[in-house]
């Protein structure tokens, strides 16, 4: 789906399409958000520029041509995408040169860390930022002290299916997905403590997909994968009847919003940002991170209870249809550009 498409034919032009998107190219959530504005807003791959190159010695060669091609470049507006790291400082050094210039520039965080010196005066000195959720917002203010024109707009879920699945369909067996790193606050290893002592109705597996070092199972019902690739994992995702990702907090909460998208209910935690994705009742369930009874009873009341699934279900796939669809997502960024 193209930008004619999203927009209608008469908003084709769209300050998106006029604007200079600095970015990493390296595989990473910046990358899939911008190769998703390409793919889905008309953003010209001519106005995706790479500001990171691997290495040291590179980055800087990279970031030396972009301070020169802003000097004699005539876009007005330039949309700084930054994480944590080495990602501020050369957004910092970029940030500079735009100011030069006298042109406009907004910052879109996609991490958590951004209390150093250099990403307040980013911040500071900037036309608007782009904040994916709400509690990123909160903490920019409160931590901070920056107010002024602070938006929120969430990452595009390009996977959203055109229908729920039926979850009517899977009777004889149970089956449950995690996808995340195998690290505790993922809250991977709780999962299976919750698991091993729930108490299913019906045969019940628990399949973990993730990177890091594998947990080590005695248990037959429970399936360690490694990463797979991300096409595949969504394929996947149709075979099971929902997602438990207890993670302790989330930047955004991708893994649910995909899930979500495919008509899958969630398993959640009441983490950090993660309620703005998962509506504890209504789109999924939520339990505070650390607690096994808790998740042992979500686990139980999901599995054993089809109707509650099939709810859940449509509940999540509309919710993700209404809130991270490309054209949502379009809307709330031409209305900022425009404010800009």
């Amino acid at each position: 789906m193209g930008v004619g498409e999203v927009c209608g034919e008469g908003q084709q032009g769209s300050v998106i399409e006029k604007t200079i998107h600095i970015c990493t190219t390296s595989t990473g959530g910046m990358n899939v958000v911008v190769n998703g504005y390409v793919k889905h807003f008309g953003l010209p791959k001519e106005n995706y520029w790479s500001s990171h190159g691997g290495s040291f010695t590179l980055s800087l060669f990279k970031i030396f041509f972009i301070c020169i091609r802003i000097l004699f470049n005539e876009h007005e507006i330039y949309h700084l995408h930054l994480s944590e790291g080495g990602s501020v400082l050369r957004k910092f050094i970029i940030g500079f040169f735009i100011r030069l210039k006298r042109k406009k520039y907004i910052v879109h965080l996609h991490g958590r860390n951004f209390q150093s010196l250099l990403s307040k005066n980013l911040l500071s000195n900037s036309n608007a930022i782009i904040c994916i959720t709400e509690q990123m917002k909160g903490f920019i203010i409160e931590n901070l002290g920056i107010k002024k024109h602070a938006f929120v707009i969430p990452n595009i879920c390009e996977t959203i299916a055109e229908r729920p699945m039926d979850l009517s369909e899977h009777k004889e067996s149970i089956k449950i997905a995690y996808c995340g790193t195998f690290i505790k606050s993922k809250g991977v290893f709780d999962l299976i403590e919750a698991f091993e002592k729930a108490k299913f109705e019906c045969p019940t597996t628990l399949d973990l997909f993730g990177n890091g070092t594998p947990p080590k199972i005695q248990k037959e019902n429970i399936n360690v994968y490694g990463w797979v690739e991300h096409s595949e994992y969504l394929r996947l995702l149709q075979n099971y009847d929902f997602l438990a990702l207890p993670s302790k907090y989330e930047t955004f909460g991708l893994a649910y919003v995909e899930a979500m998208g495919s008509g899958l209910p969630v398993i959640g935690t009441f983490g950090p940002a993660i309620p703005e994705i998962v509506k504890n009742g209504e789109t999924g369930l939520l339990v505070e991170f650390g607690n096994i009874e808790q998740l042992t009873r979500a686990l139980e009341k999901l599995a054993n209870d089809m109707d509650l699934r099939i709810k859940l279900s449509r509940n999540a796939w509309q919710d993700v249809k209404d809130r991270f669809s490309p054209q949502i997502v379009l809307k709330k960024l031409e209305e900022m550009y425009r404010s800009v």
